[in-house]
């Protein structure tokens, strides 16, 4: 487990970005306001940084899933509304995997209940929670700045 700062975050993702492959899945959990998609945003401005045009990253709660144009192809999906294997398969959720190579950030993944994530992808859980002061390294870091990242 990590204790970061979000002003650090894009220097944590950096190292995570490392252990990528060329069809990964990265499963995130946490709480609401943990910084899922702070994540997500750190980890495409850093694999888009020299994109001729700067990508916005925004949560995909509404949309369930949003597409970061470029290469590798990154998918950022949410599933907190979802409820059942149907409104998963109504979003196009399962065809994201057709890509030959790719990258596929899953906000709530709790919701695929069970489902099977094709085999031929390497997955990457990592879970964000708050920090409490007791556990930050930094006493000058606050809690509502520092998040507990652990990757499984």
């Amino acid at each position: 487990m990590a204790y970061v700062n979000l002003a650090d975050l894009p220097q944590f993702c950096a190292e995570v970005i490392k252990k990528f492959t060329e069809r990964q899945i990265v499963l995130l959990s946490g709480p609401l306001g943990a910084g899922k998609t702070q994540f997500v945003k750190s980890c495409v401005d850093l694999l888009r940084k020299n994109a001729a045009t700067k990508i916005h990253v925004e949560s995909p709660t509404f949309s369930i899933i949003n597409e970061y144009p470029g290469t590798p192809n990154i998918f950022h999906v949410d599933l907190y509304r979802m409820t059942s294997s149907a409104d998963i398969e109504s979003t196009g959720f399962w065809e994201l995997f057709e890509n030959p190579k790719g990258l596929i950030f899953i906000e709530w993944p709790e919701q695929l209940a069970g489902e099977n994530l094709p085999a031929y992808w390497n997955s990457m859980k990592i879970k964000i929670d708050f920090a409490d002061s007791q556990n930050s390294s930094d006493s000058k870091n606050s809690p509502s700045t520092v998040r507990a990242i652990h990757i499984l």
